[in-house]
């Protein structure tokens, strides 16, 4: 009797602790919220992770959205697959948005060793601005330039 008492109380304890207590449709739907102010943002909530896609109108503004949507209870990650438009109009084409998206994370990867260095997408071009030092910014330019796709750089050398 015992060990079933003390077996039961274990498997309750480990049910509990595998709640996380909000569902991911219920994540979403919160996350959602928080984005309403943004019009043409969109997220969705999947094993943790927010995925929020769309256009902002400032770097700033999304950074903002992305730091917000980041406080919804259960969410761990959040992914930044939107763009920032200077017009503030959605992006007409989806497909080239989501390129951009995967060019700005190969550009990130390769210049991760450069922490001084932002990679964002500005007006829907992948765009580098920072300081860096004369020697960096000859490694960087190395870099970027096996890229087939524009990269503008805003770099400030020091």
């Amino acid at each position: 009797m015992k060990r079933l008492v003390l077996s039961l109380t274990i498997l309750g304890g480990i049910f509990t602790a595998c709640n996380n207590g909000i569902s991911e449709k219920e994540q979403t739907a919160k996350a959602s919220e928080i984005l309403s102010a943004y019009p043409n943002a969109t997220v969705e909530v999947k094993d943790g992770t927010a995925h929020v896609m769309g256009t902002f109108s400032s770097e700033e503004e999304k950074k903002t959205a992305l730091s917000a949507v980041g406080t919804v209870e259960g969410v761990k990650d959040v992914m930044d697959m939107a763009v920032v438009s200077a017009d503030g109009k959605p992006v007409e084409n989806i497909a080239d948005a989501m390129h951009i998206h995967h060019n700005q994370e190969k550009v990130k990867t390769a210049l991760e060793n450069f922490p001084s260095v932002s990679v964002e997408v500005i007006n829907n071009e992948i765009t580098l601005t920072g300081n860096v030092s004369a020697t960096q910014e000859k490694r960087i330019n190395e870099i970027i330039k096996e890229y087939k796709f524009p990269i503008h750089n805003n770099l400030v050398v020091k």
